[in-house]
């Protein structure tokens, strides 16, 4: 039998209340994260996309560290912008990179259906 979310949801919680150790605790919290990204997420960047578009107007390859330097929003911030499936960032990274890739809000994040999920 299959458990349903809140029931899986439930006994993680239940898993952190009685750890007692650090390192253990952190994975839990990042497996609930997880857990909740994968039924919850709706909001897809293509940060990918446009920057794959932005190389092909200029005719160059831009690597990340060039996107980081430029809009100042830290590597690993944009490497999980690129890859991490429902990685939520705060509203400031979304108006450099909208500066950066001279895009709207809808250019950069696109709202994507349960169903298509």
């Amino acid at each position: 039998m299959v458990n349903s979310p809140a029931q899986t949801c439930r006994q993680m919680l239940k898993n952190i209340s009685t750890c007692t150790h650090v390192n253990t605790h952190m994975t839990l919290r990042k497996h609930i994260c997880a857990f909740f990204w994968t039924f919850a997420h709706m909001i897809r960047f293509r940060f990918k996309e446009l920057l794959a578009e932005k190389e092909f107007q200029e005719g160059r390859s831009i690597p990340i560290t060039e996107v980081a330097r430029v809009t100042g929003i830290n590597r690993g911030t944009l490497s999980k912008i690129a890859n991490e499936k429902g990685y939520s960032t705060v509203t400031s990274n979304i108006d450099q990179l909208c500066e950066y890739f001279k895009c709207e809000v809808g250019d950069l994040m696109v709202y994507v259906k349960p169903s298509e999920n």
